[in-house]
């Protein structure tokens, strides 16, 4: 899905998170850009990234302002020294209100962890935490901020490393136990945007096993959030999404079925704007009270939390 291509009203429900009336409601209320052809509503994806970056910015205010508009909340951000990172989920957001207890400004900006990088090298951001799998090495994060941020310099500070794998309907009906049983004609997968750790993790192992990925059934229809995609699991629209065990274990309706280990990075670009952020960031991660309030946060294996697992 590229960030011109035109999505229907049922395609905006599941990149928000919401159900189709609530997608009606805000196009009436003109909260949501959209466009018509004919009879048909559609929307582009640059217009639904943005509604989401700027709900993230007026829900924030709005902490301390709740009568606070849009127009207050974009204004309030402007003109700020503040910190930007990139990231998805609750693992850049406690990152960034740890920041912000300790008198930093800084705002997270909902981003795929490969648009993540992307603007990291542009200068766009200055961080970005992502999660992408290197097939031909076997590792993570590494090997795409080489290929992706060339000649930044950079420092690449652990987070947590968890367990990712299926999430299939309770009791797991179509035996799905290995990547070769998404290849199965009766198999259909509720696959993620492009740029997302999912996504990237599903696309090397396709490519490894030298399958064609439009072979997989559901393969070109992108849910715009993990929590989406496990829903369309447990309604029965689809049989496997690509999820972390601490989120999959929170539906009901969803048995898990571990793949691999996978591990989340914090990146952080090095320019001399950044230097504060980096020793914020260090002070942060060595403190024992907010590895413990993280680790409540977001499950997994903290034992590698805040070390440098690359520099440059």
């Amino acid at each position: 899905m590229n960030n011109n291509e035109s999505l229907n009203v049922q395609d905006a429900a599941r990149f928000l998170g919401v159900g189709k009336n609530k997608v009606y409601d805000m196009v009436k209320a003109r909260e949501l850009s959209s466009y018509r052809i004919g009879r048909k509503i559609l929307f582009r994806l640059d217009d639904l990234q943005s509604f989401l970056d700027k709900k993230h910015i007026i829900d924030h205010v709005r902490e301390d302002s709740p009568e606070a508009s849009l127009q207050d909340a974009i204004d309030a951000f402007k003109g700020q020294d503040m910190y930007t990172i990139a990231g998805q989920g609750l693992q850049a957001d406690a990152l960034v209100d740890q920041l912000e207890q300790m008198g930093a400004g800084a705002k997270r900006i909902r981003r795929t962890s490969y648009a993540g990088l992307v603007e990291l090298y542009m200068g766009k951001v200055d961080a970005a935490v992502v999660h992408l799998y290197d097939q031909k090495t076997n590792s993570y994060n590494v090997p795409y901020v080489q290929r992706l941020a060339p000649g930044i310099p950079v420092v690449v500070l652990r987070l947590i490393g968890r367990e990712v794998g299926f999430a299939v309907a309770k009791g797991n009906p179509k035996k799905i136990s290995s990547w070769g049983a998404l290849l199965r004609e009766e198999v259909r997968v509720a696959n993620r945007l492009q740029g997302s750790g999912a996504r990237i993790l599903l696309d090397e192992k396709l490519h490894a096993m030298d399958a064609d990925p439009y072979v997989v059934k559901g393969y070109g229809t992108a849910f715009g959030t993990a929590n989406a995609a496990i829903e369309a699991v447990e309604a029965g629209m689809a049989d496997v999404a690509l999820a972390d065990s601490k989120l999959a274990g929170a539906f009901e309706g969803i048995s898990f079925i571990p793949q691999q280990q996978e591990w989340m990075d914090l990146v952080i670009a090095k320019r001399e704007d950044d230097r504060q952020l980096i020793r914020l960031v260090k002070r942060a991660l060595a403190d024992d009270q907010f590895k413990q309030t993280y680790a409540a946060i977001t499950g997994g294996d903290m034992s590698h939390f805040g070390s440098i697992v690359y520099e440059c």
